[in-house]
């Protein structure tokens, strides 16, 4: 049984450094992780079993040598170096899979620590993998997809200059020139072209995208809403999430109602707004900020009961956020500046204070990546930089 187990552990190895599977991320870190936990239980079965033989093999000896008899001993050595050879097969397969697996487990610690917006170290694990020649080449656009949003989120988070972003938007070039094919580079390249006000060559990038997305093409409608509603072309944006709502027959998830409430809000629709937050609620992916933007919504609608109770709520969510990852300005800003308006509308609940004439609620979180208007073109961009070079 352990003979078979150790050739087919072998040979998943062998596809594995071969890289003859043609299979998705995920499908190869499940089809990786299965070979390495299999290599890893066959080395721990054969443990056993080696120490099983080990003990039998040196109680005939000792019966031999008890009984004079030294005809047996040599066939009983030789018995043991070939169960010694045989079974040290798994342990070789083991050695072998962390060996080849070594560049995967620098891209696992590079989206942990992404996670963890510690973008430094994740930008180290992902150019680790990268120079690593084991990495299989299959991967190398993913992982160059990955150290651009590394790119991205260090400008949004630490509030850096555009170096980053010209560090991601080249990441998500190089990655597109190794799969032309594939939308997901362009997409990361739209994003930093929107972030570095370069808004033609963003929407000639979405365009492109659409084209080549999986059908329906929602990443890249999605994204040109995001930029109609950055441009202040608030019905264009609706027309972008009209398409969105019939290609998906009207069965939408809460990512939709989240992105569409925040253009009804910056386009000051403070009722719709609130309405499409509410259908948000139940995705627990954008909970956090569904609370806080509908907080602004209700507080412009003047509803400060409903406002202040969205704040308590978003204002809990973010600060657990916070404590788990790493404190970045981005983080520090949002949460002075939620903490300013919650002690303003408690003065307003509870009748100390008159609502101000000219409210700005929600104004601290419309910078970074979610600009409420436009900014100029980065200096660092050439002018006429084409879309997908």
């Amino acid at each position: 049984m352990i003979a078979i187990l150790s050739l087919i552990s072998l040979a998943c190895l062998l596809i594995f450094i071969g890289d003859v599977s043609q299979v998705s991320f995920l499908e190869r870190q499940i089809y990786s992780g299965a070979t390495f936990v299999l290599a890893a239980g066959l080395a721990f079965l054969a443990r056993r079993r080696i120490f099983r033989v080990f003990t039998e093999v040196e109680q005939e000896e000792e019966e031999d040598a008890s009984n004079a008899n030294t005809t047996f001993r040599a066939p009983a050595r030789r018995s043991a170096g070939a169960v010694r050879a045989f079974f040290a097969l798994p342990f070789v397969a083991l050695v072998a899979m962390i060996w080849a697996y070594w560049p995967e487990l620098s891209v696992v610690r590079g989206d942990y620590q992404l996670v963890r917006l510690a973008t430094g170290e994740a930008a180290k694990h992902y150019h680790d993998a990268l120079n690593d020649p084991r990495l299989p080449v299959s991967r190398i656009p993913d992982v160059l997809i990955q150290l651009g949003y590394v790119h991205l989120t260090h400008f949004d988070e630490y509030e850096d200059g555009d170096e980053s972003l010209i560090e991601a938007l080249d990441a998500f070039k190089k990655s597109h020139a190794r799969q032309p094919d594939r939308s997901g580079a362009l997409l990361g390249m739209a994003d930093a072209y929107m972030a570095l006000g370069a808004y033609d060559e963003a929407k000639t990038t979405l365009e492109q995208a659409g084209q080549l997305e999986s059908a329906p093409p929602l990443q890249s409608l999605a994204r040109l809403a995001a930029l109609h509603r950055l441009l202040g072309q608030y019905e264009a944006a609706f027309d972008q999430y009209n398409r969105i709502h019939a290609l998906e027959k009207g069965q939408v998830e809460g990512w939709f109602y989240y992105q569409r409430g925040r253009t009804f809000l910056h386009k000051g629709s403070y009722a719709e707004a609130a309405e499409d937050l509410t259908l948000a609620v139940e995705d627990s992916r954008w909970t956090t900020w569904v609370y806080l933007y509908r907080a602004c919504a209700q507080a412009y609608l003047k509803n400060f009961d409903a406002a202040l109770e969205d704040y308590e709520r978003g204002g809990e969510k973010l600060e657990e956020e916070a404590a788990k990852r790493e404190r970045t300005p981005k983080t520090n800003r949002y949460l002075e500046a939620m903490a300013r308006e919650r002690a303003v509308l408690r003065e307003i609940v509870h009748g100390n204070a008159a609502p101000p004439d000219e409210m700005d609620f929600c104004a601290d979180y419309t910078s970074g990546l979610n600009l409420r208007t436009p900014r100029e073109r980065s200096p660092l961009l050439r002018n006429g930089t084409a879309a997908a070079n």
